[in-house]
């Protein structure tokens, strides 16, 4: 077992306009990691262990990044500047020492819904191909018959989509005018899809009672969704988790001399509204998952708070 290495090879130009008022960068990359490390299945009889650390294969990631950023007022009294940038990203296996499960859920001992597979993007969602009724409702237990062999056995698994977004975006801005101030700053995740093991694992009907016979929580769209036993393999429980996060806004004041004169000093009051708000169709608390090592799984993830700051800084 050794250290992964990983060599980046990149291109890019920088540009500005007009004074700097638009200025920005475009960018080519790539990424190639070799003998990547994980916590791998090892053949049978090769080991007294059922996961083993190791050097597996190789992973590539390439794409573009653009930036730009714009000055539309500047003057003595005001100035307002606003950045964005996008970036595209793809990632593929290139070489991987067997087929590796990952992505374990809740729900059944030992299932994992990821896989990692030679020439796909790591961590792919590994499922069935739901069927799906005239009112558009999941059938339970009935599948795309993938390889038409007349039965639904594991060979009808397929790769399916990954928690990695195919676009990253992010939008800042700066207002200023006198004393007073205003910024904010947002992300977003465009073709990231997520597991909602919440969902797969709490809407089955016969598992609304416990040993003793006492009634368990339930999901509400247990009855719309009407499994009698869990399906966990349906890729109807994959959802597209784009989303547009607004991280902050902030507003404040400066109050300058406020000792007078002589005595000078500046105080600033200011609010901010941390994570201010989420625009996705993703139903689960968070389309931003990552829990205890495993990417794009909900299982009940703890909720990001929004969180309301009122400051004041003196500066003597």
């Amino acid at each position: 077992m050794k250290w992964e290495e990983t060599s980046t090879y990149n291109a890019a130009i920088d540009f500005g306009l007009f004074n700097d008022r638009i200025y920005g960068t475009f960018e080519l990359y790539q990424r190639d990691t070799e003998d990547l490390l994980f916590n791998a299945r090892p053949a049978a009889g090769t080991n007294l262990s059922n996961r083993i650390f190791a050097n597996i294969g190789n992973l590539e990631n390439k794409g573009f990044e653009v930036s730009l950023n714009i000055v539309p007022i500047s003057t003595n009294q005001m100035e307002w500047s606003i950045g964005a940038n996008l970036t595209r990203n793809q990632n593929r296996i290139t070489e991987l020492i067997g087929d590796q499960p990952t992505g374990g859920i809740g729900g059944g001992v030992g299932n994992n819904i990821q896989l990692h597979r030679e020439g796909f993007a790591a961590n792919s969602f590994y499922v069935y191909q739901q069927v799906y009724n005239e009112n558009g409702q999941p059938v339970e237990g009935l599948y795309v018959d993938r390889n038409a062999d007349g039965q639904i056995t594991s060979q009808d698994l397929y790769l399916f989509e990954n928690p990695a977004p195919d676009y990253f975006l992010g939008v800042t801005s700066n207002f200023n005018y006198g004393n007073f101030d205003f910024s904010f700053a947002g992300r977003a995740n465009f073709g990231n899809y997520v597991y909602n093991n919440t969902l797969s694992n709490s809407t089955n009907i016969a598992g609304a009672r416990n040993s003793t016979g006492f009634l368990l929580n339930r999901h509400n769209r247990a009855q719309e969704i009407n499994f009698n036993v869990p399906q966990f393999f349906s890729d109807y429980f994959l959802e597209d988790a784009s989303f547009f996060r607004m991280d902050h806004i902030t507003a404040g004041y400066n109050f300058q001399e406020v000792f007078g004169a002589e005595r000078g000093g500046n105080l600033r009051l200011y609010v901010t509204l941390q994570n201010a708000f989420v625009i996705t169709n993703y139903s689960g608390l968070d389309p931003e998952v990552f829990e205890s090592g495993k990417l794009g799984v909900d299982n009940d993830i703890y909720p990001r708070s929004r969180t309301f700051l009122v400051g004041v800084n003196l500066n003597l």
